[in-house]
């Protein structure tokens, strides 16, 4: 076989954190909702529920 780069043809495996996860669901809800600076945001104690993540 050729030297071929098969990196171009398969996208690259990664491995999110609960964190990293927890940030991209927040911006996505974020932007959904279009908050602008100053908006209030909702109370902290709804986020896991909202995030679907265990009580904590």
């Amino acid at each position: 076989m050729a030297n071929v780069n098969l990196s171009n043809d398969i996208q690259r495996i990664e491995s999110a954190t609960m964190a990293d996860m927890v940030e991209l669901r927040l911006r996505e809800f974020l932007k959904k909702k279009a908050f602008k600076p100053g908006d209030a945001l909702p109370k902290e104690l709804s986020w896991p529920r909202r995030l679907m993540l265990a009580a904590m």
